[in-house]
């Protein structure tokens, strides 16, 4: 979802701008050190402080930190430069990232479970970034909300989609299919010409956004839908990304921050406009037709029993940008990173053909309920998030001091996982380096097999409640393209590259063009 500022550093190259550098130590100084020092002074003296010793890490130099051992130990992204960091000093360390911001990082399974699962209790809060101070109310959202409200938000959304349905009858199952195939007459139209995917998967999820959320979609020409898509990515690259504004947060007001002003008012007048129109056209939830439908049935129903947590009608709107914002552009990347890499194995993708024509042929267009006849084309999109697309956690912010892995966190650190050294570990993973989908497979490789070592949503109470929608769209959307299309890079561009790099939240193929041949 979405990033504090340590997420700045994750995001970073070695080749940092000296402007971007500036901006960052500045904006943490004036806007974190004033209020650093309470914070990080240890659990409420009438307790027990737990034990542990001090935590390792690079040497902490003034105003800048840990920042130059970030650019020391990488050339590329911060996700490797945590991995390096942590073969020297350990599992669990810390970085300063500005007088008295201390960030700790977790770089394996044993760590990350202990804080985030055994320790969720103290370990569970959000500690709000600058844009998203000054840019949104926290109060209805579902990323940067805490305490009993957040939870019971999350329980409902949950529920919500459960509600809704993933089989091949429920509203959801059927919402992913139909964009599925109008994604396909969208491919169609270029009939084997080279061209980018990534704005009409773009287009694709965000419109399953729209369907499931607001019971609404649009054709992939609406200039709606290109506002909807252009402005959801101009917030989440403010939010996540090398950012002017997001270090500083008082220049939101000026022009340097004019874009993403404009891309916030675009999308919270989308869909305030949307979800007024649902409060004209409920029905008293008899047959809901989407998220916002149950929300304000929710929202009846607890103002009726007078229970004491109360939802209210205003919160429904930021409930649902950040569904839009965290989920369809994961799920874009997803699909995306995983049409670069078939074009590159050429073996993966023969067998996930054979896979589909043997299980559901062509006849048809594939449902949900055909997931568990296509183990291999999921195992497919498992290896992909574990290879590529999972770097790090949003940080969470520790609520009261907490021992991890032998180290005291105190009070007021920001804890991040680092995924990308969970799910590159050799003591974990056979040959990690390797694309091997067979890895999820079970020995007759009949099953997707899932371990404990594999936690490309999280893991523990703040874990993503959109994972089950994730998965099943990526599924979906994919196995639709495989059965009609074979894939191949353009003849004409050079071979692409499979590395990658931090865009938003997660990491990003460079743009690439594909020829899709129908089979």
């Amino acid at each position: 979802m979405y990033a504090t500022i340590s997420r700045w550093i994750v995001s970073t190259k070695a080749s940092l701008h000296l402007l971007s550098l500036a901006a960052v130590l500045l904006g943490a100084v004036l806007v974190l050190a004033h209020r650093s020092s309470s914070r990080l002074r240890g659990a409420n003296a009438a307790q027990p402080r737990p034990s542990g010793r001090p935590l390792p890490g690079p040497r902490s130099w003034p105003l800048v930190g840990s920042i130059p051992a970030i650019v020391w130990y990488t050339k590329h992204y911060g996700h490797r430069a945590f991995t390096e960091i942590a073969r020297r000093h350990g599992a669990v360390f810390g970085l300063r990232l500005a007088p008295g911001q201390l960030l700790v990082v977790l770089n394996d399974r044993s760590s990350i479970r202990e804080a985030f699962v055994k320790q969720a209790a103290r370990m569970n809060n959000r500690h709000l970034q600058g844009l998203v101070k000054v840019s949104f109310p926290v109060q209805g959202s579902l990323a940067w909300e805490n305490g009993e409200i957040w939870a019971a938000r999350r329980k409902f959304i949950l529920r919500a989609f459960r509600t809704l349905g993933f089989s091949k009858s429920g509203i959801l199952g059927q919402r992913i299919q139909e964009e599925a195939a109008a994604l396909c007459r969208s491919i169609d139209k270029y009939g084997g010409s080279p061209f980018d995917p990534q704005h009409l998967l773009e287009c694709a999820t965000s419109n399953l956004f729209c369907a499931i959320a607001l019971g609404d979609r649009y054709e992939y020409e609406s200039p709606t839908l290109h506002s909807l898509v252009r402005n959801s990515k101009i917030v989440l690259d403010n939010l996540s990304a090398v950012s002017i504004g997001n270090c500083l947060p008082f220049l939101y007001h000026t022009p340097v921050c004019r874009e993403y002003r404009d891309a916030v008012t675009g999308l919270t007048d989308f869909i305030r406009d949307l979800v007024d129109q649902h409060k004209v056209t409920y029905n008293n939830c008899n047959r809901p037709r989407d998220v916002v439908d149950l929300y304000l049935a929710e929202v009846s129903r607890r103002q009726e029993e007078g229970e004491g947590l109360k939802f209210e009608e205003e919160d429904v709107w930021r409930s649902m940008l950040d569904i839009l914002i965290a989920g369809s552009f994961s799920t874009a990347t997803h699909v995306l990173w995983t049409l670069l890499f078939i074009t590159q194995y050429k073996s993966v993708q023969q067998r996930i053909h054979d896979e589909i024509d043997s299980a559901i042929g062509r006849d048809r267009l594939p449902s949900l309920d055909d997931s568990p006849l296509l183990p291999y084309t999921r195992a497919t999109l498992f290896e992909i998030q574990r290879c590529r697309i999972a770097t790090v956690s949003v940080p969470h912010l520790a609520s009261e001091d907490a021992a991890v892995g032998g180290c005291l966190i105190p009070k007021g650190a920001q804890v991040l996982a680092n995924f990308w050294a969970l799910h590159h570990d050799p003591r974990e993973w056979k040959e990690p380096e390797l694309f091997d989908p067979c890895r999820f497979l079970s020995k007759d490789e009949s099953a997707v097999i899932m371990t404990e070592n594999f936690m490309p949503f999280g893991v523990g109470p703040r874990m993503c409640p959109g994972e089950q929608f994730a998965k099943h769209q990526a599924f979906l959307i994919f196995a639709s393209i495989m059965q009609r299309y074979r894939l191949t890079i353009s003849p004409t561009d050079p071979t692409p590259d499979l590395e990658g790099a931090v865009c938003g939240p997660a990491l990003h193929p460079e743009a690439f063009r594909i020829c899709a041949q129908l089979r």
